[in-house]
């Protein structure tokens, strides 16, 4: 019958402390479990609270093993020695096993780290290539805006040297191409006749009915009206020019390029 309650004793001495230990860490558990969602690095921490209550069922063991052992005949030297090493083996297991996870911490971590700075490191060449699509796109633009200033400039400048040189068209041969440029006109009773003042006498030899003005501003050719104004043509050496020009422009800047 002793021996019965003793055991009971025993049973009670490990079995209430156990439950409170079960309690505690269930409550240490749930809230360690949210404080590492927010910070992972509180892992050994957490982990080292959740040990402590084991403490109590260490001591229920002792005194259980007291309990039991003394009814043994063990020594009191002797149980000291097996509770020291039983303690030992926990404390030993509780480091091994803080350490595994603070293991795991740092390769997270260190993971985590390599893993932002390649992000960053992409994210930053990324960024110097779109910087240099920019810069080129830009670059490309300008010229292209340099390059049609340019050929205007140059379409002008050719525009004007070639009005300037259509007197170099009045030599020997201007009676025959002014005559080809009467013909062009259609059959009409043309009332006014514009010329150069040099061109006056073949002008009225062409146009006996009509009134022949010199226009200084004509280099070449004739502009003639009839129906009082209603008809009106210009066939000009520069109305020639311009109406040519738009054909010729493309042909003269691949030669000027050519030479460049």
């Amino acid at each position: 019958m002793d021996k019965a309650l003793m055991a009971f004793a025993a049973a009670l001495a490990i079995g209430l402390p156990a439950l409170a230990t079960a309690w505690a860490q269930s409550r240490i558990g749930a809230a360690g479990a949210g404080a590492l969602a927010e910070k992972p690095e509180l892992t050994a921490t957490v982990i080292i609270l959740v040990a402590i209550p084991e403490t109590m069922t260490i001591l229920g063991f002792v005194v259980a093993s007291m309990i039991l052992l003394g009814v043994q005949g063990m020594s009191h030297q002797e149980l000291i020695a097996s509770l020291r090493k039983g303690a030992e083996e926990k404390i030993k297991a509780i480091r091994e096993e803080s350490r595994a996870g603070i293991e795991i911490i740092r390769a997270k971590a260190s993971d985590e780290i390599k893993e932002k700075r390649d992000e960053y490191r992409r994210k930053e060449v990324k960024a110097v290539l779109e910087h240099e699509r920019n810069i080129i796109s830009e670059a490309e633009r300008e010229g292209a805006l340099l390059r049609l200033s340019a050929e205007k400039t140059m379409a002008d400048r050719l525009r004007s040297l070639s009005l300037m040189n259509l007197h170099k068209l009045r030599d020997e041969r201007y009676p025959s191409l002014f005559l080809s440029l009467v013909k062009e006109l259609p059959p009409c009773e043309w009332e006014k006749v514009k010329v150069n003042a040099e061109d006056i006498n073949i002008a009225r030899e062409n146009f006996s009915d009509a009134e022949i003005i010199p226009d200084d501003s004509i280099t070449g050719g004739l502009e003639v009206l009839a129906e009082a104004g209603a008809i009106h043509i210009i066939n000009t050496l520069e109305k020639r020019v311009e109406n040519i020009f738009g054909d010729l422009l493309p042909l003269m800047v691949k030669e000027i390029y050519k030479e460049i």
